[in-house]
């Protein structure tokens, strides 16, 4: 389980970098996401609940990572929304390794991240304040 667990925190840290992603939204033209409607709120969300989820997972490594190593993993992954087809890889993998309830932390992310590509388009990148 604990081999499963690390493997999930590569995957996901590795999903939060490399190329870049569109930001276009599904129904066509690239939108200015510090303007866009809702799109501020919905990210907060999105950057609440990961921030949740992942740190509790990389805590429960059974100490194996630092409290300034899970932060500086966390705020990198937060900088962009993931695309919807890294969400649904990420679910599938979420839902091997860990089956949970509907208000476990990661279902609870995820969700969140949903709504936040919904508002801001697919790996958009954090709202300014």
């Amino acid at each position: 389980m604990i081999t499963a667990r690390i493997a999930l925190v590569l995957l996901v840290a590795a999903c939060g970098g490399g190329a870049s992603r569109s930001t276009q939204p599904p129904h066509g033209g690239l939108r200015n996401v510090d303007d866009a409607n809702g799109c501020r709120p919905t990210y907060a969300e999105y950057e609440r609940r990961w921030r949740i989820a992942r740190t509790r997972e990389m805590t429960e490594l059974s100490g194996a990572i630092s409290p300034e190593a899970i932060e500086a993993i966390v705020s990198e992954e937060i900088k962009t929304l993931p695309d919807r087809d890294e969400l649904a890889k990420l679910r599938k993998i979420q839902s091997l390794v860990e089956p949970q309830a509907p208000d476990a932390p990661w279902v609870v992310a995820f969700d969140a991240a949903e709504r936040a590509i919904a508002a801001c388009g697919e790996g958009a990148h954090r709202p300014a304040s």
